[in-house]
């Protein structure tokens, strides 16, 4: 009985020591493998981020052989171990004309970029200071335009061929002023594109989806809330419009819009902007509309528009006033106005009026509300 007991304690002793000798080689497997990982992982962040650092350089050279020179201190990397962090200081943009003489440039006190190292098609981008803007004019003549906000924010999507597909910014408290955008300041202003492929001219066709000629497709969204104009201090609807909402669509790409020589060539070769929604609530009135816009020869601004307007009671009787109007021919037009106007699904009373760019103005209907300024 004894020598069973004694053999029982040496076999438990024994499966008890395997046991444990099992743990620590799987524990020893784990750790070595944990290691190879983290290690593989660390070497894999240093080579993107370093792979970043390039591809800017890289872009930057393939810009410079445009005429467009861009200069920053030197880029910090960071952001390890989930992201990476691309900052830079004193950013300088300059872009020239073929003879060389100087054409527009850019300058930001600070900027930053994150992506996240297993996705580096999206990118979400930010700034920091005053941003400033001069355009000059072969002639000599500067444009300029100094934006300053509380926050500036960006996000950029690149499709496989590493072109910009989607660009959304956001600008919160906004200053702004200069001879080219005028002054004034804005709660928030947002912009929102999107670029696709579509075929065109679908209608009636029976060719395969190959055979269709396709065309870049622009998509753009423009909001801004709290808008404040100094040019518009003596309007009678005032300086403050509440807010803007714009959904439009081109046949474009993003080059087409980057400077006054690129937007002329698109104008003339007949590049129009479908505005499919736009919505301003200005004072005591509400205008939606839907139309299209393009730019005359002397780049002003030129559309139609179909527009709905609510408040149009309060709208005339400011611009009758400011025509000056007598009051016997304001009581007559207004009842002829409300015997046009219509009344929607919430009891809002609209009329619907044409609303033109054109002239160097603004009107609606008849009556010119403002004159505008040239685009460049």
């Amino acid at each position: 009985m004894t020598v069973f007991h004694s053999t029982y304690r040496v076999t438990l002793k024994s499966s008890s020591n395997r046991d444990k000798a099992k743990f620590m080689r799987i524990l020893i497997t784990a750790i070595v493998i944990l290691t190879g990982l983290s290690g593989g992982y660390i070497y894999w962040w240093n080579l993107l981020a370093d792979q970043s650092v390039t591809a800017l350089e890289r872009w930057k050279e393939s810009q410079r052989s445009k005429g467009v020179e861009i200069e920053h201190s030197p880029v910090k990397v960071e952001g390890f171990p989930y992201r990476i962090h691309l900052s830079a200081s004193s950013l300088l943009i300059r872009e020239s004309y073929p003879n060389g003489s100087p054409m527009q440039r850019a300058s930001v006190p600070e900027i930053w970029a994150i992506a996240q190292p297993w996705n580096l098609s999206h990118m979400i981008l930010g700034s920091s200071g005053k941003i400033d803007y001069e355009f000059i004019e072969k002639s000599g003549d500067k444009k300029s335009a100094n934006i300053l906000p509380e926050k500036a924010l960006a996000s950029v999507t690149l499709n496989s061929a590493q072109e910009v597909e989607k660009l959304a910014i956001d600008f919160g408290n906004v200053t702004f002023d200069g001879n080219l955008i005028g002054s004034g300041t804005a709660q928030r202003i947002q912009l929102h594109t999107r670029s696709e492929q579509r075929a065109l001219n679908t209608e009636g066709s029976d060719a395969s989806a190959n055979e269709l000629k396709t065309s870049n497709f622009q998509q753009i969204a423009l909001r801004a809330s709290e808008l404040y104009l100094n040019s518009l201090e003596k309007n009678p609807l005032g300086p403050t419009i509440d807010a803007v909402s714009i959904l439009a669509e081109t046949a474009a790409e993003f080059k087409d819009f980057k400077d006054r020589a690129s937007l002329q060539k698109w104008r003339d070769q007949g590049g129009v902007i479908d505005i499919t929604d736009a919505t301003v609530k200005w004072g005591q009135s509400k205008l939606e509309t839907t139309g299209s816009l393009t730019l005359d020869q002397d780049n002003y601004l030129l559309g139609a528009f179909n527009t709905k307007v609510e408040g149009f009671s309060e709208l005339f009787s400011l611009l009758a006033t400011t025509k000056g109007m007598n009051e016997k021919d304001m009581k007559s037009a207004l009842f002829a106005l409300n015997l046009l106007a219509k009344t929607d699904k919430k009891g809002n009373r609209f009329i619907e009026v044409p609303v033109s760019l054109q002239d160097q103005a603004f009107y609606i209907g008849p009556l010119k509300l403002f004159r505008l300024s040239p685009l460049f």
